[in-house]
């Protein structure tokens, strides 16, 4: 019984080692970085699979699962909400509607611990350098990136897409839902 247990054992590790190498994670103790997975695709800002603009069908084909919807309720984007699961983090989708041709418009990744906040302007700056810092429109003296606890990254050529980091809270990935 105990040789048979310690092959088993064995086997697992054998076969689980590979991926959890793909994924460049150690044991329980890794965690997602949204960050790190946030690119941009044919001139959108993305998530992984998910592209800003994309339709309630693409998405849901995407997660291979149907989307449930509530309320918006987040201040800029107030459309239908679906909580999904992807790439082993938790998020919030924004639609500028419910019909299956609707448009994505704002994906909401929250941190699961809160994050040093360099760190993650250097991990998506690097992941899209064609990001530039925006000073709010709602401040009377901008403040400067440095300074900036809630800083928003544009892309140069849209300013309408973008993405706002909250180092306690999270990322928006959004089409001008930053307000």
């Amino acid at each position: 019984m105990p040789r048979v247990l310690l092959t088993a054992m064995l086997l697992v590790a054998t076969l689980t080692a590979p991926v959890r190498a793909l994924h460049g994670q150690r044991g329980a103790a890794a965690r997602p970085r949204p960050e790190n997975a946030v690119s941009l695709v044919g001139g959108k800002l993305a998530w992984g699979k998910l592209v800003l603009g994309m339709t309630v069908k693409e998405v849901e084909s995407v997660l291979h699962a149907g989307l449930v919807f509530r309320p918006g309720g987040g201040a800029g984007c107030t459309g239908p909400e679906a909580e999904v699961e992807w790439q082993k983090q938790r998020a919030t989708l924004t639609f500028s509607g419910a019909e299956a041709d609707s448009r994505l418009v704002d994906i909401f990744v929250p941190f699961l611990t809160p994050r040093d906040l360099p760190e993650v302007v250097t991990a998506l700056k690097k992941q899209v350098p064609v990001l530039r810092y925006e000073p709010s429109p709602h401040e009377v003296s901008p403040i400067s990136e440095k300074d900036n606890l809630k800083p928003l990254y544009v892309l140069r050529d849209d300013a309408q897409q973008g993405v706002l980091i909250g180092p306690d809270e999270g990322l928006w990935i959004s089409r001008g839902c930053w307000d």
